[in-house]
């Protein structure tokens, strides 16, 4: 189990960045990878990082900087945990398995889905959606009951969690101005997908 301390080793920070891919479902994060975590991050957490500062820390831009705690903190967040003290505190030393994130069953949107796949998300009380992707991340909600995701409306959205909040941004509704909103604040939630036919 690697201990904690408050300047993060370069080998926690090497671990942590091998975890970010690893729940993005890449080998490596290549320099054009880096404004879609950028947007991932946004609309999982509303914590803004800008790609350069990733990119440092990945090594892409050379600095002598140490990364800033915010930073480890919001990336272990996004992977699960608590923040990076709670990551730093279930990684093994050596080639051990580390104990599970919380990050679960889930879909990243670009990678995961094409378009006319659908999807239905449940969360409580009684809320119900049916979904349709339209590609770049788009969603036209196709049914709805009991939210004020009427069907008609689309929005983005970069990763659904199960068991998580869901955060939406550019949601139309009503042809009112595009809003955010997150469906399932208390107890997140739950999805069906099924494949577009090819």
């Amino acid at each position: 189990m690697s201990e904690y301390t408050d300047h993060p080793t370069p080998q926690q920070i090497q671990q942590l960045c091998r975890a970010v891919e690893e729940a993005m479902g890449a080998a490596q994060l290549a320099r054009s990878d880096f404004d879609r975590l950028q947007g991932d991050i946004f609309n999982r957490l509303h914590i803004h990082i800008s790609a350069t500062t990733l990119k440092r820390l990945w090594g892409y831009v050379a600095t002598d900087s140490v990364p800033r705690q915010r930073t480890l903190d919001t990336l272990a967040q996004f992977i699960g945990y608590n923040n990076f003290r709670h990551f730093c505190q279930t990684q093994h030393d050596g080639d051990g398995e580390p104990s599970a994130p919380v990050l679960s069953r889930h879909i990243d949107v670009e990678n995961d889905l094409v378009p006319d796949d659908t999807l239905t998300i449940f969360w409580n009380p009684g809320r119900v959606c049916s979904l349709k992707y339209l590609g770049d991340r788009r969603f036209l909600v196709t049914e709805s009951q009991n939210t004020r995701l009427t069907a008609g409306a689309t929005f983005q959205c970069s990763l659904i969690i199960e068991g998580e909040p869901l955060y939406i941004s550019n949601l139309v509704l009503n042809n009112h101005e595009p809003v955010g909103y997150i469906c399932g604040k208390r107890g997140g939630i739950q999805f069906n997908m099924l494949k577009a036919r090819t």
